[in-house]
């Protein structure tokens, strides 16, 4: 048996493998900064290499540092005819699907900030305490079992996928001239 050229033949094999299940598809909680008793935003980022019609996202975080608000949808990527609902169904989670009904639409762009999560980190959050995570959910059991992010084709189907979780620093107090500079 001739077994020249079998090193290459393999290692092409497992490139094309690996290849293969790589996605360039990501979505990631960025970073925000504030002061304790202040309002933080923490963007959420889209990279994808393929037509994203629907979002959904398992958020956490620690209550005992923030207090969730609110969602702000940013258009482009979603465009108007997209639907962002969010529910907070306890402290520390928080529950957010993006989507057009009726017929499928995809997002605008493929690329950028999806919407703002916006936090207010508490006034009495420790004083040694610098940063809080706040994370993607670990998979929710059920039946259909959640994923902590799904993202969706115009026909419903699963895109592979990345999710990066992203934190709050907490900075110190400002100091009344630094407030009113």
């Amino acid at each position: 048996m001739n077994t020249k050229g079998m090193g290459s033949v393999s290692l092409l094999i497992a490139t094309l493998i690996a290849t293969a299940s790589y996605s360039a598809t990501t979505i990631d909680i960025g970073d925000g900064i504030g002061h304790r008793s202040g309002e933080v935003w923490a963007p959420v980022i889209l990279a994808a290499d393929t037509d994203i019609a629907g979002v959904n996202m398992l958020i956490e975080y620690d209550p005992d540092f923030l207090t969730f608000d609110t969602v702000l949808p940013q258009q482009p990527p979603l465009g108007g005819e997209h639907l962002i609902l969010w529910n907070s169904p306890e402290a520390g989670k928080v529950n957010i699907a993006a989507y057009a009904p009726g017929a499928p639409s995809v997002l605008r762009e493929r690329s950028g900030t999806l919407l703002y999560l916006v936090f207010r980190i508490k006034r009495d959050a420790p004083e040694d305490v610098t940063s809080t995570e706040i994370t993607f959910a670990a998979e929710v059991a059920g039946s259909p079992s959640l994923p902590g992010s799904g993202l969706s084709d115009s026909f419903g189907n699963s895109i592979a996928h990345t999710a990066t979780s992203g934190s709050v620093e907490i900075e110190a107090a400002a100091t009344d001239w630094q407030e009113y500079r």
